[in-house]
């Protein structure tokens, strides 16, 4: 049967023959379009299906293996892919037919291997495309949900049939669409890969102005260092950077496509090795260097999950505020790209498949401009399972849909090295040498036998990490068949042929391959002549052209062809015995075999200088630090000091060297005055370093300005013992460090409404006015604000929550979990500083600390969350059996404050404590804590810690001074220096109240410095009404309001005024307003009194005289306002 009988016979369903004793002989399918050109198949090796697994899923590798693991990980795959993809270039070289490395399988490894494989090559890319355009449309949120609240401003469900329709317009155009997009993508893919390679390497010099890291080198490879998770991050990589990988091989798909694809693949081939080098290993290299692998927001790397990208990431920590917006629309192309591979790859396999009698016949249809149309089709139809996703369940299904093909490319993969290897062992059997082939892989056999090596490798390490994920996780078997059911499934459809067929053989007899069958165009005496030809004629090349061509493709400078690694010597031997049965070895002359050697088998020098370099680059900035920084370290003492007083050198340091010192430096620098200090040791020490720590690289003296207690000598004499220096004379100002070189920590502030009063603008500390506080709820704009630093800046997608529990074990929360995965819980409560009203126990007493609030610093609002009992639960803490030696919740915020409540409360599911995302309705104001904040109810404010990052459960009290020390109270006696130690800290607030308003016509605020009554401006004026609010801690209710007109010598009682406010919670945790009415003939001249009682009988003291403490806390006196 000849070749085009053959491939008539195949079309029409009849299986291929398969005895044992013959070949399964392949022939031309010549109905598909040969339209590609080179420029089309060296695009699509270079950046072809480079997509989401680089440049977000790398993020999710860089957090598990750290960016040791990661380079090295992904070089260990890209070197196997390099073999990979060598070896089929080699094959598709050669046999350009459709279906390439599918049907190298059938013929040279085993048919029913090469029907398992096929198909599931072919169901990966059908079930990857819906995952691609699902991926594309999330990316979009990046824009219509930029706080990932998950409710984008254009469903998802829009984008995906958007570019599902994009993808059908280009299949329109046939193969030669195809290639023409994915050169314009894959243009733009690699210039962006290159454009991130230069500004990492600027990034990681200190080069960009906003990035106030300064210089990086290495320092993230120190610390957090460069493996994380030890063995299982090594794993744990290797499922990232196969899924980065995959569609390499796609340029061997495409060779049956190729309009010459015998100089087409080779020089396509090539490029793979400039894909791994600059693409992967280069840009995860420097994507290593500039982003720590320990960022929370790495975690969250994948899918479509853009915002949580290292590339975005690593220009948001740099303060490039436009890339990256740019770069997600780089990704969202490259998803769309990926998403264009597939229809091609998964529609050329099963045309394939069905061509060859592996599949239904109607299948093999090629329509008259060489589309296989049926397929696609069938494909597109595939696409439509993305809107799977948009259903409530559609997550699980989609994800064990992906899991039928999950290890496809390590089967593909691996299918092609062995294919090559049985090749190369049949072309030596028919009398052939290398010489004879239009392209040699460049290491051989022995390259595919180490690709081969590998891809098993890759496989036990997927296996391994199914079974024992990261984090000490139980085997689950949802987790493992997840992970690794493409395996059985492949095996299924191997027996399944077997049985079908009853065909019991393993392999094929290599022997009766005729090895020119599948070639195209194939002329012996023309080949060898075109070949001669081309090296005659690069041998006249000019340097120049030598060097271009070399460093292009790996060519050789001398010779045509690079080739592998010399095959085994038994194959050798074998093909001098089967040279008799090769027509062609007779109708030329063999070449001497006796060495055993070919000469053009050796590895280019070029390969090996390059893997070297690659190997080196990571270790060296591992294991030191720049040559300028040793340069700088060693430089002679009399270049860069000058005498001291004592005759003691003194260091002169150049402000640029103080930035390279930051906060994430292992030596965090400050400056105070004109002398810099090394405060590494101080941070560990001292009860404010994480404060201090914020002010490193920089002046420190913006950030001591807002403690008082810094502002002392002793203080000075402390850090006095760290100083290493002085800044260089060149870098002062009239003596002084330059104001703008000092970074003030309050830039980034929200700006407030003009109406609060403001006590102190930096820290700001401002409070309602008293007219503004006769609603129940107080508006989010004129909510008291009470900060004790700066606002901290932070995107919502950044942000992460941890939880550690008692026994050291910690789990992590993104907002978005908190928000899914827990019931939404809203309450009603009043929020009330400590200080409220310390100025009246000032006016009263005497001098007091802290700021002067009048009756402003309360509010009532309304808090959407989650229960803090149901994240601990979730973590793991046993909330209705805690540990004895649990006794306390301590929150830290992300501005270092921190503070503690005890552990009953916390967990107590009527002390409804939440961790809050809404107020009043709408999103958190930075201000009052965005994104995430506690609310304590009925405890001080200062207990609800706002921007919490870490919710610690321990044994003791939060160490932080504002637990120790700030929120106390203290006898009338203790004076200006008390036992702090002696005193508890405040947690439930007593019974207090307050006047707010005396309306007659006009309203008039208590807050202002005079009241007045316009009675003549209204009718009804002979009536004064008086407001105020009450309120007790603890939950407990206010029964009665007591108020006087003579300053306490006769009582009445005000009107309770009802609440008109839902979602009251367990207690009573909200204030109560109150009005009174008074004759206004009896108004003018008389002294208001008011005092309020809980429902535990609590009332309020007469005078201040006796709650009197120096800080001026808990100043619940009897209100006193004099008309």
């Amino acid at each position: 049967m000849d070749t085009k009988e053959k491939y008539d016979a195949d079309v029409e369903g009849s299986p291929p023959p398969m005895s044992s004793e013959g070949d399964v002989e392949m022939g031309e399918t010549n109905q598909l379009s040969k339209t590609l050109k080179g420029r089309h198949m060296q695009m699509i090796a270079i950046g072809g299906s480079i997509g989401a697994g680089l440049f977000v899923g790398s993020g999710s590798s860089l957090n598990s293996g750290g960016p040791g693991w990661l380079v090295i990980d992904f070089m260990i795959t890209g070197f196997m892919l390099l073999l990979t993809v060598n070896a089929m270039g080699e094959l598709a070289a050669l046999y350009p037919v459709a279906g390439s490395f599918y049907n190298y399988s059938v013929r040279f490894i085993d048919p029913a291997w090469g029907f398992a494989m096929g198909w599931n090559y072919a169901l990966n890319w059908l079930v990857v495309l819906p995952f691609e355009l699902t991926t594309a449309g999330i990316t979009i949120a990046f824009w219509t949900d930029p706080n990932d609240t998950g409710n984008p401003s254009i469903n998802v469900g829009v984008w995906i049939t958007i570019f599902l329709v994009l993808v059908c317009a280009i299949q329109f155009f046939g193969v030669k669409g195809y290639g023409e997009v994915e050169f314009v993508l894959g243009l733009i893919k690699v210039v962006a890969v290159v454009g991130f390679i230069i500004l990492g390497i600027i990034i990681d010099c200190g080069g960009v102005p906003t990035d106030t890291r300064g210089y990086i080198g290495a320092h993230y490879w120190h610390k957090p260092g460069a493996f994380r998770n030890g063995f299982k991050g090594f794993c744990s990589v290797f499922v990232t950077a196969a899924f980065a990988f995959g569609g390499t091989e796609l340029v061997g798909l495409a060779a049956a496509e190729a309009a010459n694809p015998r100089k087409a693949i080779p020089k396509a081939t090539k490029q793979v090795f400039w894909r791994i080098t600059l693409f992967y290993v280069l840009s995860l290299f420097l994507l290593g260097l500039i982003v720590p692998s320990d960022n929370k927001n790495l975690s969250s790397a994948s899918g479509g999950n853009t915002r949580y990208s290292p590339f975005v990431l690593s220009f948001q920590l740099a303060g490039i505020k436009v890339l990256p917006s740019i770069f997600n629309a780089v990704i969202t192309i490259s998803v769309i790209s990926v998403a264009n591979s597939s229809i091609y790859g998964s529609t050329r396999t099963v045309q394939a498949l069905a061509a060859q009698g592996m599949g239904p016949k109607i299948l093999a249809r090629v329509d008259s401009k060489g589309r296989p149309y049926v397929v696609v089709i069938i494909g597109l139809l595939f696409g439509c399972l993305a809107y799977v996703n948009e259903a409530s369940q559609g997550s699980v299904i989609f994800d064990w849909l992906l899991a039928l093909s999950g290890l496809s490319n390590f089967f593909t993969w691996g299918s092609i090295c062995l294919a090559h290897i049985m090749f190369r062992k049949a072309w030596y059997m028919n009398g052939r040498t290398t010489d004879d082939l239009p392209f040699a892989a460049i290491f051989g056999v022995t390259g595919s036998w180490i690709g081969f090596f590998l891809n098993c490798i890759c496989l036990a390490a997927q296996f391994y990490i199914a079974l024992f994920p990261i984090g000490g996780a139980a085997p689950s078997a949802d987790a493992f068949f997840q992970a690794y059911l493409a395996a059985p499934i492949v095996i299924a459809f191997f027996v399944a042929y077997k049985l079908w067929y009853k065909q019991w053989a393993i392999g094929v007899d290599l022997s009766a391959i005729k090895i020119d069958e599948g070639r195209r165009d194939y002329d012996a005496t023309a080949f060898n002549e075109e070949m001669r030809l081309e090296r005659e004629e690069q041998a006249q090349w000019p340097t120049w052209k030598k060097l271009v061509s070399a460093s292009i493709t790996f060519k050789g400078l001398g010779s045509r062809y690079v080739r592998g690694f010399t095959a085994p010597l038994g194959w050798r031997l074998a093909s001098i015995r089967a040279g008799s049965r090769c027509i062609h070895a007779q109708e030329r002359p063999k070449k001497p075999l006796s060495s055993g050697v070919d000469v053009r088998s050796r590895p280019d020098a070029r390969y090996v200088f390059s893997a070297i370099v690659i190997l080196g680059l990571p270790l060296c900035f591992w294991l030191g630090q720049t040559p300028f920084q040793t340069l700088q370290a060693e430089a002679p003492p009399d270049q860069d000091s000058k005498e001291e007083e004592d005759g003691q050198p003194r260091r002169r340091i150049r402000l640029d060297e103080v930035k390279a010192h930051g906060p994430d430096s292992e030596n965090p620098w400050v400056v105070r005055g004109q002398s810099v200090y090394d405060i590494t040791e101080w941070v560990a020490g001292h009860p404010g370093g994480e404060v201090i720590l914020r002010a490193a690289g920089g002046s420190v003296e913006p950030y001591w300005k807002i403690f008082s207690i810094h502002q002392k000598q002793e203080v000075y004499d402390i850090l006095e013992q760290y100083r290493i220096g002085c800044v260089d004379e060149r870098d002062l100002v009239d003596e002084q460090v330059p104001a703008d070189s000092i970074i003030d920590p309050f830039v980034d502030d929200p700006r407030r409404d003009g109406k609060l009063l403001v006590l102190s603008a930096t820290p700001c500390n401002a409070e309602t006015p008293g007219e503004e506080l006769r609603g129940f709820i107080a508006p989010n704009r004129l909510f008291y604000v009470r900060n004790h630093m700066w606002v901290p800046s932070i995107e919502e997608e950044q942000y992460r929550l941890t939880i550690e529990l008692d026994d050291g074990e910690e789990k992590t929360y993104t907002l978005m979990d908190l928000r899914e995965k827990f019931p939404s819980v809203t309450i009603t409560s009043t929020m009330q500083c400590s200080g409220n009203r310390r100025k009246h126990m000032t006016e009263q007493c005497g001098s007091t600390n802290g700021l002067q609030w009048n009756v402003g610093a309360i509010g009532n609002a309304t808090w959407t969350g989650v229960r803090l009992r149901d994240v601990l639960l979730d973590a793991g803490f046993p909330i209705d059996a805690p540990p004895e030696e649990a006794k306390h919740a301590q929150f830290t915020g992300l501005e270092a404050y921190g503070a503690s409540v005890p552990l009953q409360k916390a967990i107590d599911a009527h002390g409804d404590v939440l961790l809050a995302y809404e107020m009043n309705g709408s999103g958190i104001p930075r201000d009052h804590g965005f994104p995430l904040r506690v609310i304590v109810p009925g405890h001080v404010a200062a207990r609800s810690v706002k921007w919490v990052q870490r919710i610690t459960i321990s044994d003791e009290e939060s160490l932080s001074q504002w637990q120790r020390r700030d929120y106390k109270s203290f006898g009338p006696n203790e004076g200006s220096k008390p036992d702090w130690s002696q005193a508890r800290a405040i947690q439930e607030m007593p019974v207090t109240s307050a006047i707010t308003s005396i309306t007659g016509s006009p309203s008039e605020s208590i807050s202002k410095p005079k009241l007045t009554d316009s009675s003549d401006n209204k009718k009804d004026s002979d009536v004064v009404i008086v407001e105020g609010y009450a309120y007790s801690g603890g939950g407990r209710e206010i029964v009665r309001v007591d108020i006087s007109t003579d300053d306490g010598r006769t009582w009445d009682q005000a009107e309770l005024v009802p609440a008109d406010a839902e979602n009251r919670g367990s207690k009573a945790w909200c204030w109560t307003h109150w009005r009174y009415q008074i004759p206004a003939s009896e108004f003018r001249g008389c002294v208001l009194a008011v005092k309020a009682t809980d429902e535990a009988y609590n009332t309020q003291p007469e005078t201040h005289g006796s709650i009197y403490n120096v800080r001026g806390n808990l100043a619940t006196a009897w209100h006193r306002v004099q008309v």
